[in-house]
């Protein structure tokens, strides 16, 4: 195996990525002339694969709460709209964030994130580090949103392509998929449905937005073509998976996404410390966020 480095760059006989400081986004995942991440199209979606950073989806009304002090934040956070510090590495493209004081104006804790991507084979393997950098606990979510193309899309085929689910010793899951509702928050009633560990995906499968897969169910998500050819695996040891695309828009692509975190319930208007799936790490502390994709 020989890797090679070309400014944000990272190729080895199997396959080659592309970064972008701007976000430290993946921009890039090439199997020979076969390109797996979706190339950004805004007619549908802008972005290719984001890191989602302090947080993960929104919190209730913009606002959130630490020790009795309001700040705001966007969806997903603001780790994906800042440019990243490039560290030298000559078998890895490494990247960092460190907080500042425009951070601090909406995230009040002192950070450091770290982006390292690594090949082995077909697989990229996509590690976060955050660590923090200051006096007291630290709260945050963490999560990846990468999008990937449908194989042979045609929008006049309602089918798209499949999804299977797994655990981590390849035996397949009965997962229960719930769906984001409510302008994109997670409500109280929840609208379940029992699947197999191989779904269709459709043009309105996302039509009442994202779907759910919570509480560690799965670590292993694949898509396969409408022939249920297998083309790609993502795995994790996360909390949450995403699975989304585009409502309304019968778009060419779908988002598999491992989280450590969650977006507000409907209405809640707690701490930071209390939301779901919240993360914390004590002052000096660091803990690595990891997922792989394979290129098949």
């Amino acid at each position: 195996m020989f890797v090679t480095i070309d400014m944000m760059k990272l190729q080895n006989e199997f396959i080659a990525i592309e970064v972008a400081e701007h976000g430290a986004e993946l921009l890039s995942l090439k199997r020979g002339d076969t390109e797996y991440i979706w190339q950004g199209d805004p007619l549908f979606w802008g972005r290719h694969a984001p890191i989602l950073f302090p947080i993960v989806g929104q919190v209730w009304e913009g606002a959130y709460r630490v020790n009795g002090r309001e700040y705001h934040l966007p969806q997903h956070g603001f780790a994906r709209d800042r440019d990243f510090e490039v560290v030298e590495d000559a078998d890895a493209i490494v990247m960092r964030l460190e907080s500042d004081n425009r951070s601090r104006e909406v995230y009040p804790y002192e950070f450091v994130l770290t982006a390292r991507y690594t090949l082995h084979a077909n697989v990229v393997r996509c590690c976060w580090t955050v660590r923090n950098s200051g006096a007291e606990r630290m709260y945050y979510q963490i999560g990846a949103h990468p999008a990937f193309y449908y194989r042979d899309f045609d929008a006049a085929d309602k089918m798209h392509g499949m999804l299977t689910v797994e655990n981590l010793t390849g035996s397949a899951v009965k997962p229960i998929i719930r769906g984001v509702i409510e302008g994109g928050f997670r409500a109280e009633r929840e609208r379940s449905m029992k699947i197999c560990n191989i779904m269709p995906l459709e043009g309105r499968t996302f039509d009442h937005d994202a779907l759910l897969l919570e509480d560690g169910q799965t670590q292993v998500v694949g898509l396969r073509d409408k022939k249920a050819r297998e083309y790609l695996r993502l795995t994790s040891d996360c909390q949450v998976f995403g699975i989304w695309s585009p409502t309304g828009k019968d778009a060419p692509f779908v988002c598999i996404e491992p989280w450590m975190g969650r977006c507000d319930r409907v209405g809640f208007d707690g701490d930071i410390s209390e939301r779901d799936f919240i993360q914390q790490l004590e002052p000096g502390e660091e803990r690595d966020f990891v997922y792989t994709i394979e290129a098949i």
